[in-house]
């Protein structure tokens, strides 16, 4: 199979979960026990990050409705390129959750199921 038909099999863009499950989908059948106990945690990671970037916004939130002076909440530009950033770091999150999950899973079924 040649470089251009791989990449046509690739699942849809190229942001952080797509590229970090694709990875994982061919890494895990070839993971041990303890790589896949190590992975589990991944999970309890993504949450304790979530909840950081939950009151992240929340402060943000609070600022913008306060911002008379600075206006920086204004520019389009300075705002679309931090909700980007949001966006991505959500897909982040998202990629360590089902990197658990499937761990997870994995650790308590014994096969994997891709």
């Amino acid at each position: 199979m040649n470089t251009r038909q791989k990449a046509h099999d690739m699942p849809g863009t190229t942001d952080i979960y797509n590229v970090v499950s694709e990875l994982w989908n061919r890494a895990a059948p070839g993971l041990s026990q303890h790589e896949l106990e190590w992975f589990k945690n991944s999970t309890d990671t993504a949450q304790a990050s979530l909840r950081n970037f939950a009151a992240i916004l929340k402060a943000i939130g609070v600022n913008a409705m306060c911002d008379e002076k600075s206006k920086v909440f204004a520019n389009n530009e300075t705002l679309a390129r931090m909700l980007f950033v949001f966006s991505d770091y959500a897909r982040y999150l998202e990629a360590m959750v089902f990197i658990g999950d499937f761990a997870e899973d994995q650790l308590r079924c014994g096969d994997l199921a891709s």
